[in-house]
């Protein structure tokens, strides 16, 4: 395994070192040791409200234990960690290793786009780990511009929850893989309440976690369509093609028309953790959130991701919290050296685990499945969907990607708020990002 090459490299290179110390310290029998050499620095900016926090500070005492040399030190920030990025740069003290958010959010993309280290060479170069051993969709979300921009913490995808409680009190049976839109309506129907004194809505069939076209809520269903917002060229905007409106529309449809779908609101986690929704389309990254906070007697697990009735397919987004070194790092090396470290150790490997995610190796997924604890019980279709996921579009041009997107948000915003339908969006979005795009 990965690991266990890793930790014979530094078995080996430790008895090495112990031997030449012995040979030194009886060729110069009494004499004065030589002063200690000053440690080498790196210094981590990471935020403090997060769960890896505490992960990375366990990851970096244990790697100075084994490299005395090496001093870390922590950049520990408790507001917004983008803001914070960006005032460190401007006064010429930006960390030698960055640990952001999610790779599909766009400011995130940005900051790497002006900040990260080209990992590829360094990693190309590394006997104890190849690219190779990575889930190949993660590879593609952290690569841009033929660039590997950061390494992912842990793998995150897209996960699609049932609030079984209510499936059972309603008779209503789990779906089985391969379902689809027109199986989503259905059983959405069934398990959509009202009450029939206010005709309010107790009790929604689906909620999507948002409707972005980026990451979360109408994406999955634009890719499972075959469909996306450019061609595989990024040169021509796609939006106003068949099974692209198919699939808005679709979404639409189920919010507005059907009146089975959460409204396009915040809060559906809050919602589903009260057993007001029956299926979420959210996140795994909301497993370890759904066992704090979810009500002691609701039964929830993963089912599989939803078709497409016209392609067949299933469509899933794939990301990561990113650890990245910064272009300033005067030791680039010794920074990767400690990324390394941290995903494959056992420890790292625990830890991501235990928050209900899955760890970037591919040969740590027996691990995964072995101490995960349900809920969930279904975890092989993180496993699955981390094989086939994707995540957005990222524009090579920062200032064209950020504009673009900006632009389709904006627009789809419009018809999440009923102020547009799915025709017109397409047909004037289309128009504007490709105006972008030959600029």
């Amino acid at each position: 395994m990965v690991a266990s090459r890793y930790w014979l490299a530094v078995h080996r290179a430790a008895v090495a070192g112990l031997l030449l110390a012995l040979a030194f310290a009886t060729a110069m029998g009494t004499a004065f040791a030589p002063p200690a050499a000053a440690k080498t620095k790196i210094t981590i900016m990471v935020p403090t409200y997060q769960w890896y926090f505490e992960y990375l500070q366990e990851q970096a005492k244990a790697y100075q234990a084994q490299h005395p040399e090496v001093a870390i030190d922590f950049d520990a920030v408790s507001g917004p960690v983008n803001d914070e990025v960006l005032v460190r740069v401007a006064s010429g003290m930006t960390p030698d290793i960055l640990v952001l958010g999610n790779v599909s959010d766009q400011r995130i993309r940005a900051l790497l786009d002006q900040l990260a280290y080209d990992l590829g060479p360094i990693v190309k170069k590394d006997r104890d780990i190849k690219l190779t051993d990575f889930y190949p969709t993660i590879v593609q979300a952290f690569t841009h511009k033929g660039m590997l921009v950061g390494i992912p913490i842990e793998v995150s995808t897209s996960a699609t929850f049932a609030n079984k409680t209510l499936f059972d009190e309603s008779g209503v049976p789990l779906p089985d893989e391969g379902w689809d839109w027109n199986d989503l309506v259905r059983i959405a129907t069934k398990l959509t309440k009202v009450n029939p004194s206010t005709q309010q809505v107790t009790q929604w069939g689906f909620g999507a976690d948002g409707y972005s076209l980026i990451y979360l809520g109408v994406a999955s269903f634009l890719w499972a369509n075959d469909a996306d917002i450019v061609d595989s060229t990024q040169t021509t905007a796609t939006l106003n093609r068949p099974r692209a409106i198919q699939a808005l529309q679709f979404f639409y449809d189920i919010h507005f028309k059907n009146k089975v779908a959460y409204p396009p609101r915040a809060a559906q986690y809050q919602a589903f953790w009260n057993g007001q929704i029956a299926i979420w389309e959210s996140a795994t990254w909301n497993i370890a959130y759904n066992r704090q906070k979810a009500r002691k007697d609701l039964d929830w697990d993963i089912i599989p991701q939803l078709c497409s009735p016209y392609t067949g397919k299933a469509a899933a987004l794939v990301t990561g919290h990113t650890i990245a070194v910064t272009r300033t790092t005067k030791n680039p090396e010794l920074a990767w050296d400690f990324i390394k470290y941290a995903i494959l150790s056992r420890q790292g490997q625990e830890k991501v685990a235990q928050e209900g995610m899955l760890p970037p190796i591919m040969a740590a997924a027996p691990y995964y499945l072995a101490i995960m604890k349900a809920p969930p019980t279904n975890v092989k279709q993180v496993i699955r969907s981390a094989g086939f996921g994707r995540t957005a579009v990222w524009f090579d041009d920062p200032e064209k990607n950020k504009k673009i997107w900006e632009a389709v948000e904006k627009k789809w915003d419009l018809v999440m708020q009923q102020k547009l339908d799915v025709a017109s969006f397409a047909q004037e979005a289309d128009a504007e990002v490709n105006a972008l795009l030959k600029k």
